[in-house]
């Protein structure tokens, strides 16, 4: 009777190993699959001619730190141009 017991305790460790691998590959696909997308969405945005208005632009800095200047508002993500981060003053 304790060999039954000790059998069952045995198969269900089994399980819920097996459990634990099926999920983690599950996660790993997930990630694997948003990575490929993230790449071939890169591809495209390279694909994509730049527009001689949408240069990169410095920030330009104010009274109250640094912001964007218009022209890199204007060729923003809104219209899928290329985006310029704002510059970030440095820290002390």
């Amino acid at each position: 009777m304790l060999w039954i017991v000790i059998f069952a305790v045995l198969l269900s460790g089994v399980v819920a190993v097996n459990v634990a691998v099926l999920r983690l590959n599950l996660q790993l696909d997930r990630v694997s699959s948003d990575r490929t997308q993230l790449k071939a969405d890169i591809n495209e945005l390279r694909r994509r001619p730049i527009s001689v208005s949408c240069r990169r632009t410095r920030a330009r800095p104010t009274s109250s730190g640094y912001r964007r200047s218009e022209r890199t508002l204007a060729c923003g993500s809104r219209r899928g141009g290329n985006h310029v981060p704002p510059a970030r003053p440095p820290s002390s």
